[in-house]
């Protein structure tokens, strides 16, 4: 409890700072996105840096593993470098899709190592590259769940406190209070944007809940909402590239929603409810013996 009540304060303190400093990270608004999110132009993107910083001063003060937080800033350093190129463009595009996905999987790669050194997986060969998909698709699921007002912190916290409760893990309830304080300031109408460093920290963090505590499948199946909107971007862009068509008016679903009248604090609440629903699935389903 220490370690979350003191995540919680110090991303508040570090996100004050931030928020006060005289230079900040501002990502430009993407040109589809403009009629639905121009009133958002300007809003730093700097709270992924307030809460992996927090998580950071948390995990050194209490001196709690190493594995999870390098694990963490491995993503969540291609993130920044991601959120830094994105201020240079005019249409607020960052690195290159296929350069930032070969370094995903290099930190994926990386991480499994890293976790089978330290004897926290299995270290043949079809886990392991089950679990570097595994971490390169939960970081991209939550990258892309991440265009609303609170959306995809509501939406992770969820199967992060399963597992948090469950295996009573440290990192991951001061991690929680960490994103709580983030979540505060982060809530419509949001002071900061969390940005792909903290979309990355927060999928590699999910990732290595399931992995490290082989929960996989209850973070699977509680993460179904985070799947949804994945597959809405992949089915898209494999549509337009195929057959030349979209099958959304805007992929991902939560803006193919708000593009069709859905209001941004409704679109949230829904997903928000999705993950909350998903996870008690997933709760009840261990409760039944449902996964090995």
């Amino acid at each position: 409890m220490d370690g979350f009540l003191l995540g919680f304060c110090l991303t508040l303190a570090i996100s004050f700072c931030l928020l006060h400093s005289k230079r900040k990270l501002v990502v430009r608004i993407k040109p589809e996105l403009r009629d639905m999110q121009d009133s958002k132009s300007g809003t730093p993107t700097v709270g992924g840096i307030a809460f992996t910083f927090s998580i950071t001063i948390v995990s050194l003060l209490l001196r709690l593993s190493p594995v999870w937080l390098l694990a963490m800033w491995l993503f969540a350093a291609i993130g920044f470098l991601d959120d830094m190129e994105k201020t240079h463009t005019r249409n607020g595009d960052g690195m290159k899709s296929v350069t930032k996905l070969l370094a995903q999987f290099l930190a994926a790669f990386l991480t499994v190592l890293m976790l089978g050194m330290n004897n926290l997986i299995e270290t043949n060969f079809s886990y392991s590259a089950f679990a570097a998909f595994f971490l390169v698709y939960m970081v991209n699921a939550v990258n892309i769940s991440d265009g609303m007002d609170g959306l995809a912190t509501l939406m992770a916290l969820p199967a992060l406190c399963m597992v948090a409760v469950i295996d009573r893990n440290p990192f991951l309830l001061a991690f929680i209070g960490s994103l709580l304080g983030f979540l505060i300031l982060n809530m419509k109408p949001a002071k900061y944007f969390m940005g792909d460093t903290g979309s990355h920290a927060i999928g590699a963090v999910l990732a290595l809940a399931a992995l490290v505590q082989h929960r996989e499948g209850p973070v699977l199946v509680a993460t179904i909402p985070f799947l949804v909107e994945f597959l809405s971007s992949f089915v898209q862009i494999v549509a337009i590239r195929l057959f030349g068509r979209k099958v959304f008016a805007i992929a991902p679903l939560h803006h193919d929603l708000q593009k069709h009248g859905l209001g941004e604090r409704a679109t949230v609440a829904v997903f928000s409810l999705a993950s909350l629903s998903a996870t008690l699935a997933a709760v009840w389903m261990m409760g039944r013996g449902g996964f090995a």
